[in-house]
């Protein structure tokens, strides 16, 4: 499992682990063709970080 962010329970905003992020991008990237289907790397960012499990 690759922890994107760390949840603090006294902080609303959620603090995003960009070597997670690019650790999960780089999976996808590996299985599908990313350029098919978004129009940018931050896309793909975008959903890793809305699929993201905290730890």
């Amino acid at each position: 499992m690759v922890n994107i962010y760390e949840f603090e329970r006294d902080r609303c905003d959620l603090i995003y682990n960009q070597a997670g992020l690019d650790a999960i991008a780089s999976v996808i990237e590996q299985r599908v063709k990313v350029d098919a289907l978004f129009e940018s790397r931050q896309e793909l960012l975008e959903l890793a970080k809305a699929s993201g499990e905290a730890k």
